[in-house]
């Protein structure tokens, strides 16, 4: 998991949410922009075509926002793919 979430509460009210969603979820850090690069194209090579995305950013004044959604990314140019809806 990212080092955005830094303190322990965070990180279990975190797991809980995302079990509430969906249970048994497992956690892979696909992208962190510090570690892969600042290009659109990287996310693409790392993200597309995996389903279930949690993203989590830390803006430049340390406010941390983010979203889950079931949608997969693409980079083909077509509309986005839907996984499913809940």
């Amino acid at each position: 998991m990212s080092d955005i979430l830094n303190s322990l509460e965070n990180k279990i009210k975190l797991k809980e949410w995302i079990n509430e969603i969906k249970e048994g979820i497992k956690t892979k850090l696909l992208f962190k922009l510090s570690r892969d690069g600042e290009t659109i194209a990287k996310f693409h090579e790392l993200c597309d075509n995996i389903k279930d995305n949690l993203i989590i950013i830390k803006a430049e004044n340390n406010t941390i926002f983010g979203g889950y959604c079931t949608w997969i990314w693409a980079n083909d140019g077509s509309d986005i793919k839907v996984n499913r809806f809940f």
